[in-house]
């Protein structure tokens, strides 16, 4: 799968009712299509315990 068909995805899931989208965005396939449309390449920060947010 390319990044730009993960992208086409990602859209259509965001085109979802409500109710299907929050079940689609749980899945392990959209972490899937996420990392793939990203090339690999996600922020995601790192919370430590002494950190208050």
């Amino acid at each position: 799968m390319t990044p730009e068909d993960a992208q086409k995805e990602l859209q259509n899931i965001n085109k979802l009712p409500q109710k299907e989208k929050k079940f689609a965005k749980n899945t392990f396939f959209y972490e899937y299509l996420v990392l793939v449309a990203h090339k690999g390449n996600i922020y995601r920060p790192k919370i430590s315990d002494n950190t208050e947010l």
